[in-house]
C-alpha cells in the first residue's frame, strides 16, 4: 500500500512536495537514509536502477527519476508486487516531468494528486442491496450525515440505481451505490 509520496531534489534531499495518505509518516531521517541507499545501487554492481531502497525497516521506497533532478518516490509498506509499483513510479515521473513542461513546481505543489490519479487511488464500488423497507437508503444517508427520508419509508425499489458520495480513505476511493 502507497502511503507516502514525495517529489524530492536528487542532490540534497530537499522536499518540493510531500503528500502522505495514511498516519504513516516519512521523516527527515528516513529521506536521508533513503538518498543513502539509493546512492549505493549505483556503486552495487548487479542491482537496477529501479531497485526499491527499504528504510527504517518499515518502508520499501521506489523511485524514478524527473528531469535529471529530481526523485519522485512511492513510499510503501512492501506488500505490493514490485512490478505494479514500478510500473507506476515510472509513469508518475513521466507525468510530472509533462506536467512541468509549460508549468512552475507550484502547480505540482497543488496539483500532484490530479497528475498521478489512478497511479495513486484504488477505486471500490460498494452496492447495498436487500430487501425492501430494510433500510438501505436510510444507512447511506445516515453514513453521509443526512437526517432519513421524512414521513417514513419511502420506496426507491425500481425509481434509480444512485451513486451517493464517493469517499476517500487514504488511497482507496470508495463509491456507494444505493
Amino acid at each position: 500500500m502507497i502511503h507516502n509520496v514525495l517529489l524530492i531534489e536528487k542532490a540534497d534531499g530537499n522536499v518540493v512536495v510531500k503528500t502522505r495518505f495514511w498516519k504513516i509518516d516519512f521523516l527527515e531521517s528516513d529521506i536521508a537514509e533513503f538518498l543513502a541507499g539509493f546512492r549505493d545501487l549505483y556503486t552495487t554492481e548487479g542491482l537496477a536502477e529501479d531497485t526499491p531502497v527499504f528504510v527504517a525497516e518499515k518502508h520499501k521506497v521506489f523511485h524514478g527519476t524527473v528531469d535529471g533532478d529530481m526523485l519522485l518516490l512511492l513510499v510503501t509498506d512492501g506488500r505490493d508486487e514490485d512490478r505494479v509499483i514500478q510500473h507506476r513510479v515510472r509513469e508518475g515521473a513521466a507525468r510530472v516531468s509533462t506536467a512541468l513542461r509549460g508549468n512552475s513546481i507550484g502547480y505540482i505543489r497543488d496539483n500532484l494528486d490530479d497528475i498521478l490519479g489512478e497511479l495513486i487511488f484504488t477505486r471500490f464500488k460498494v452496492s447495498f442491496v436487500g430487501s425492501g423497507g430494510v433500510g438501505k437508503s436510510t444507512l447511506l444517508r445516515l453514513l453521509f450525515g443526512k437526517e432519513p427520508a421524512p414521513g417514513g419509508y419511502t420506496p426507491t425499489i425500481n425509481v434509480a440505481v444512485d451513486s451517493s458520495e464517493t469517499i476517500q480513505f487514504g488511497t482507496f476511493l470508495v463509491t456507494v451505490w444505493d
